[in-house]
């Protein structure tokens, strides 16, 4: 039986297996139940929204795709789906997030530097308040608790 999460109108489901053929089948099932209670209350399941994703740690299966439908729609496979504003990762290495959050740390590096090198960032506490706000902008909710370890860095 898979593990439901939900939070407004969204909602996750999520099943383990070795088999994948299991996991499949499982899913299966249990869309369509999902989908009979919302006809049963005249709501409709939005197939075009709706996507697959499975986590591996396994290097070698890492390119399987799951394929399971839903009332005769297959529904699609997405690598790296986001749910409530986070970012997943069916590989579990946080690659594109990490990126994403580079690409704005360098962004806002340059404009610090922009300021240091001004009248307007002659003061030490002017600019730290602009290094804070930016850190506070840049860094999202969902980062990883490893990132502030050595550990983490990226390589390009």
């Amino acid at each position: 039986m898979p593990t439901q999460y939900g939070y407004a109108d969204d909602l996750a489901l999520l099943f383990s297996d070795k088999c994948w053929n299991e996991v499949e089948e499982v899913l299966s099932l249990d869309m369509t139940r999902i989908a009979d209670y919302l006809s049963a209350w005249r709501f409709r399941l939005r197939t075009a929204k709706t996507t697959c994703t499975a986590f591996n740690l396994n290097n070698s299966e890492a390119i399987r795709k799951l394929v399971f439908t839903v009332d005769g729609t297959t529904i699609p496979y997405n690598q790296n789906p986001t749910n409530l504003g986070v970012t997943l990762d069916g590989q579990l290495t946080f690659r594109q997030p990490l990126e994403r959050l580079c690409g704005n740390v360098r962004a806002g590096n340059c404009l610090l530097r922009l300021l240091a090198g001004s009248t307007w960032g002659d003061h030490a506490s002017i600019l730290r308040t602009a290094a804070l706000a930016l850190v506070y902008t840049t860094v999202p909710r969902n980062t990883p608790p490893q990132l502030g370890t050595a550990a983490s860095t990226l390589k390009s």
